[in-house]
Order: C-alpha cells, then sequence, then structure tokens
C-alpha cells in the first residue's frame, strides 16, 4: 500500500481551476518533488494534503487513513516552508521544541529530541543562539528539524531553498537530502527549479494547469519528456512538428521517422544529440551557424535548419578540434545527430 494516496483531487477558486483531479502516490520514505511553473497549481496540491485548503473533490490518504475530515493538526504531517516562520524571540532549540511543547510531550522527551534534531542537521553547541544571528543556511537547517522533530508522517516542504541565494542553495541541497534519507521520512517537495528538483527527487511530477503531466525519475522526465510542454519547461527547444513535411527539418529526418512509422505528433531532438563527428547510426544534418558560445563546461551553438533555429550543447572536452575553434554567423556546418536521443511527443 502506499503511504500517500492522492485520487483525483480537484480545487477552484472561483471560475479558476487550480487542481485538476490529480492523483499521484508516494511510497515510505521516497522524495517526491512537484515541479512547474507559477500558477501551476503545485503549492495548491501541498495545501490539500496539508489541510490547509479543502478539497472539492477526490481524496487524500496517508497511511490508510483518509485525510478529508481530519485538521491540519491532527494529520500527522511537518511542513516547511519558504519564509521558515521561525520564532524570533525563541532560541534555536526552543523553535525545535516548539512542536513538541504543543503535543503536551514530557520535558525529558522535548530536550532529547532537541538533541538529536540538533545533532542531526549538524547545530551542536548553537541551541541557545538567537535565530537572528544564524546565518540563513543555519535558519534553514533549524526550520528543518523543528520540522521533523515531531517524527511527521510526512513532511511538506514549499520552496524550502526559495530564499537563498544559488550558491548556498546548491551546497544546501545535498545535505537536504541526506537528511531526509537518513530520517526515512516521506516527503513531497514544491520547486519551481529543475535542477533543485532533480537534485532532491526520487521522483519528479511536473505539473501544468492544475494537472499532472509525467511523473517519472529526474532522468528520465529529462531524457524522455511525454509531452511538448514538459519539453519546453526544461528547457529542450527543438521540438517540430511531425505533420508538416514540407519542413525543411523534417525532410532531413524523414528516413528516421519512416522507420518509427510516424506522421503525427513531435519530435524533440535534445540539445545534447549533436556531434561535430560521423560516426555508424548518426544522421546528417546541414545547417547555417547563428552563433557560438564557449560556456566553460559546454559550447552553446545556435543553427539555423530552413525555417527553423535549433540550440545544440557540444561537449568542448570530447569534440576533438572544438575547443579554440571560430564559428562564424552564415558558416555552413554538417552536424551528426544521434537518432537514440530522440523523443516523439504525443502532444
Amino acid at each position: 500500500m502506499s503511504h500517500l494516496e492522492i485520487q483525483s483531487v480537484s480545487k477552484s477558486f472561483g471560475s479558476t481551476v487550480a487542481v485538476d483531479t490529480a492523483s499521484l502516490t508516494l511510497q515510505q520514505g521516497e522524495i517526491v518533488c512537484l515541479l512547474g511553473p507559477s500558477g501551476c497549481g503545485k503549492t495548491t496540491l501541498l495545501r490539500l494534503v496539508a489541510g490547509l485548503e479543502a478539497a472539492d473533490g477526490g481524496s487524500i490518504s496517508l497511511a490508510g487513513r483518509n485525510l478529508v475530515d481530519v485538521p491540519t493538526y491532527q494529520r500527522g504531517i511537518g511542513m516547511m516552508f519558504q519564509s521558515y516562520a521561525l520564532f524570533p524571540h525563541m532560541t534555536v532549540a526552543e523553535n525545535i521544541g516548539y512542536g513538541l511543547r504543543m503535543a503536551h510531550e514530557p520535558q525529558e522527551l522535548i530536550g532529547q529530541r532537541i538533541g538529536e534534531m540538533l545533532d542531526l542537521v549538524d547545530l551542536n553547541g548553537l541551541g541557545d543562539r538567537q535565530i537572528d544571528q544564524l546565518s540563513g543556511g543555519q535558519q534553514q537547517r533549524v526550520a528543518l528539524a523543528r520540522s521533523l522533530a515531531t517524527r511527521p508522517d510526512i513532511l511538506l516542504l514549499d520552496e524550502p531553498l526559495g530564499s537563498l541565494d544559488r550558491l548556498l542553495r546548491e551546497r544546501l541541497l545535498d545535505q537536504l537530502k541526506v537528511i531526509l534519507k537518513k530520517v526515512g521520512v516521506t516527503a513531497l517537495y514544491v520547486t519551481h527549479d529543475q535542477s533543485e528538483a532533480f537534485g532532491i527527487g526520487d521522483r519528479v511530477a511536473v505539473m501544468n494547469r492544475g494537472s499532472i503531466e509525467q511523473i517519472a525519475p529526474p532522468h528520465e522526465i529529462f531524457t524522455r519528456p511525454k509531452s511538448r510542454f514538459v519539453a519546453n519547461f526544461l528547457g529542450l527547444s527543438n521540438v517540430f512538428d511531425v505533420s508538416h513535411p514540407h519542413s525543411t527539418i523534417i525532410q532531413q529526418l524523414e528516413p528516421w521517422l519512416n522507420d518509427q512509422g510516424r506522421n503525427e505528433g513531435a519530435v524533440l531532438i535534445p540539445p545534447y544529440a549533436a556531434s561535430l563527428t560521423q560516426r555508424e547510426g548518426l544522421l546528417l544534418l546541414k545547417t547555417i551557424v547563428q552563433g557560438y558560445s564557449f560556456r566553460g563546461r559546454f559550447a552553446l551553438l545556435s543553427c539555423q535548419v530552413g525555417e527553423h533555429e535549433l540550440a545544440f550543447s557540444l561537449d568542448p572536452y570530447l569534440e576533438e578540434g572544438l575547443i579554440g575553434r571560430d564559428f562564424k554567423p552564415g558558416d555552413e556546418l554538417e552536424l551528426w545527430l544521434n537518432p537514440q536521443h530522440f523523443v516523439l511527443l504525443s502532444h
């Protein structure tokens, strides 16, 4: 049995549909990220699980218990938000033990759990500090410790790293995943940042207009997006309609498309599918260079094929002769595409 089951849940605010018959299951100890643009419904879905909003339809159950009429404080959930919502007049230890005090746990148990949480988030010796004496990263770990101190059945996280700068966010992301896995808590994590979702999620659920477009492990989401929306949201822009046979790019891909038996939908050519070197099994693509930029770990090449502009990411350390090579706009360039990376999209 799944630990969290969301079945055909819907929520509207007036005429605006925020969540549209969304279904999702999480296994015990699994981290699932809700990923999508602002307004796609991911935070609303999180609030429905928390009981902060009432669903218009569908069902939500946690550890086999129907949550429909269960108030938030009785659901056995921990919550962590972007603002952290720490109490500035309390010490670190007092913040961590707040939920335990509200549950009227024995003082001895509270002290023990606070010690365990300080050790878990590597804040030993800082229990007596005031919140304003901590760095942003330390405050984030206090908020996490507080949300885990009550041993919740599930942890809900809404953009928990969103207020941090990029460098600190990337450093704390790995720490956060290690902590969640060490505790073994089931977690539903909301973010609009794909690298964050890929870095922490066991699976990623991409949302669009209140619905879940695709849910899969991170590598599958990126390499095998199911729809044009998912591909575009991930920045995979080389998407072309198969049903336009007179398109220059489709004409060059026609032999491969015929082998696939496809004459409708769309095809995605990922940015990593191109090479400058001819090898067996690769398809020739004749292009006109539009721009070239060396970015350190990769080189970005934009080119024109007929009426279409494409973008490719080349590895300068694997492509022989690429480093130092000068591409000028208007140059004719032959690229070789690996069809094993192509993705056929249904819509």
